[in-house]
């Protein structure tokens, strides 16, 4: 059976948990995917005060929250620039990143510690990017929220 076209974006599902990271300042908070069409997903924080002071113009306009696979050259996927998708189209604000689903990065092992300390401030990602990088760094089960 055939998934529809809006159905996943780079892994991602709506009601997926993950993460926008500050590629400048590596800060990072939690976020929820809440729209998925063919070009972009589009995100909301889990906690809109703790992601404003690390994105303070987050909340200002929907294209911030929107997130697209960036343009890469071919060579690209040999030089190992960052494949994540990025908020590109953004009208304000810093770039932010998404964790990406296909690779593993260092941040996937500080979100794993900082879990451990405060879960309900830290959740573990949900979907594809649980199942493939965090399984198995809490418990077996998959959080909740996916």
């Amino acid at each position: 059976m055939r998934k529809a076209a809006n159905d996943e974006f780079d892994g991602y599902r709506a009601g997926d948990l993950t993460y926008c990271v500050d590629p400048k300042s590596k800060a990072l908070f939690p976020v929820r995917v809440v729209e998925i069409s063919r070009h972009f997903l589009a995100v909301e924080p889990l906690d809109a005060d703790f992601a404003e002071t690390i994105a303070p113009e987050f909340a200002t306009h929907p294209e911030n929250r929107s997130f697209v696979r960036p343009r890469l050259p071919a060579v690209a996927r040999f030089g190992g620039r960052d494949e994540s998708v990025v908020n590109a189209n953004r009208a304000s604000g810093q770039e932010l990143r998404l964790l990406p689903v296909h690779y593993h990065t260092h941040t996937n092992g500080r979100i794993t510690e900082l879990n451990a300390t405060d879960p309900a401030r830290w959740p573990l990602p949900t979907g594809t990017v649980y199942e493939r990088w965090f399984k198995g760094a809490g418990d077996d089960q998959q959080p909740s929220g996916s």
